[in-house]
């Protein structure tokens, strides 16, 4: 039986690491803008172009709902299992994208090598680590996985719009103005076969992990 008091302590944990890494990234990031001259509004645009960001700050949602904001409605949405695993599985998407197409193009150091840490490690372990102990009790659908490939499929219509408005892409393996729009396509598209596959992992991960707490 899942002691639901633990469990609530283990995810106020998820939270408060989870808003450190975004909250420090978003310090740096404005602050780079400023030393840089381009300024705080242009500081939060380039912050929330980073599907890493958006995940991370998701991932802070979800882990903040259930203890604080249960009752309302927007807390139980950001509290289902639905959200919760699309949330586990986007935050392991971001740690393993970022280990395999990105940590070899940077070499962060001080604060931001603490914030890479938060963003890319910390962060998704934390959140994995705490579905797998605290599997969810409601059972998921086997469409799950495909459900929540909307996300990273929301972002890409999003990265390509802000390229459109003249912005610069956040990633090279997306960036039409350097590889165009036919290899981006079929990067974005590769990557969400890989999302939807790390989502029926986590779908049989939890199904197992429920079954042994029957």
């Amino acid at each position: 039986m899942i002691n639901q008091k633990t469990a609530q302590k283990a995810l106020v944990l998820v939270a408060v690491i989870a808003w450190c890494g975004v909250l420090l990234q978003l310090y740096i990031s404005l602050s780079n803008a400023v030393i840089d001259g381009r300024g705080i509004i242009n500081g939060f645009v380039r912050y929330f172009a980073y599907f890493t960001i958006l995940t991370n700050i998701f991932v802070a949602l979800v882990a903040t709902s259930p203890p604080f904001f249960k009752q309302s409605k927007l807390g139980r949405w950001f509290s289902t299992p639905v959200v919760t695993g699309c949330a586990v599985t986007a935050i392991l998407f971001v740690g393993l994208a970022y280990h395999v197409l990105l940590r070899h193009v940077w070499h962060p150091e001080g604060l931001q090598l603490v914030a890479d840490y938060l963003l890319h490690y910390i962060t998704p372990a934390s959140l994995v680590l705490f579905w797998i102990v605290f599997p969810p009790i409601q059972p998921l659908h086997k469409l799950d996985p495909v459900r929540w490939a909307i996300y990273p499929l929301g972002y890409f219509v999003y990265v390509l719009i802000r390229g459109v408005l003249g912005d610069t892409y956040p990633y090279y393996f997306i960036n039409v103005a350097e590889i165009g729009y036919g290899q981006t396509i079929i990067n974005a598209l590769a990557l969400c076969m890989v999302y939807v596959i790390l989502g029926s992992l986590v779908l049989a991960l939890t199904k197992y992990r429920q079954a042994q707490k029957l």
